[in-house]
Order: C-alpha cells, then sequence, then structure tokens
C-alpha cells in the first residue's frame, strides 16, 4: 500500500507541477486565444496515445511497461527541458520567439503532459487492479485515493 501510496503522490505531484509550468510557459509565449486549440489537441491526442498504448502494453508485464513507460517520459522531458533552456535563453536575449524554430516546444509541453498525467494515472490503477483482489480493493482504494 506504501509504494502505491508514493506512486500516486509522485503522479498527483507531476500532474501540479507540470500542469503549472505548462500553463505559464503557454500564456507567458502565445495568446490565452489559443488554449481551446490546445484542449482540442490535447483530446485528440489523448484517443491516439491510448489506442497505440492499448496495443503495445496488451499481453505485456504492468510492471515492465510502467518502468519503461516512467523511463521514456523522463528522457523526453529531459529534452524538452534542455531544448527550453536554450528556447528561453534565446529569447531573453532578445530574439522574436516567432522566429525561433523551437517555439513548437511549447504547445508539444502542453498536450505532452496531459499524456503523462493521464498515462500514468491507467497505470497507477491498472498496477493496483494487479495486487489486491476484489475484496482487498473495495477496503483499500478509498485510502488510496
Amino acid at each position: 500500500v506504501l509504494i502505491l501510496f508514493v506512486q500516486f503522490f509522485a503522479v498527483v505531484a507531476t500532474s501540479i507541477t507540470g500542469g503549472t509550468a505548462r500553463d505559464a510557459y503557454f500564456l507567458n509565449l502565445f495568446d490565452r486565444s489559443y488554449l481551446p486549440l490546445m484542449f482540442v489537441a490535447i483530446a485528440i491526442t489523448m484517443v491516439i496515445v491510448i489506442n497505440i498504448y492499448k496495443r503495445i502494453t496488451d499481453g505485456k508485464d504492468i510492471i515492465q511497461v510502467i518502468t519503461l513507460g516512467g523511463v521514456v517520459f523522463a528522457v523526453i522531458l529531459l529534452l524538452i527541458q534542455i531544448s527550453l533552456t536554450r528556447l528561453f535563453t534565446m529569447f531573453s536575449a532578445g530574439e522574436s520567439i516567432a522566429a525561433l524554430p523551437e517555439k513548437w516546444l511549447i504547445p508539444f509541453l502542453f498536450v505532452f503532459m496531459e499524456v503523462i498525467v493521464s498515462l500514468s494515472i491507467l497505470q497507477f490503477w491498472m498496477l493496483a487492479g494487479e495486487i489486491f483482489d476484489a475484496r482487498q480493493a473495495k477496503r483499500l482504494f478509498s485510502i488510496l485515493g
């Protein structure tokens, strides 16, 4: 139960900090009128990602899926962080954001954070379902969230 609690805490922390950073970056560099487009992009992306995820992970060990997913998410976020550092260094040096090729990273980060959080929550509940039987689940899932 403690491991699941820690995993759920990490997912919630990622959701809060990632969502805050995502929103701050986006609203700092793009007009808020683009937000509805981003929400549509998130919905379309999630339909595609969930279908691909289902095909890739069907029949696989949940622990391996969670581990590999965490590594892939971490590597992609590290690459995004490196690119964003370069982008904001150039932006703070006076270059226009419209002229920078890395400007697409902000909308990508906006959508990707939702993908990470959604898949992480899905993985958490799949793992919890594997660990506990129906009787234990009724008793413990209210504690986990």
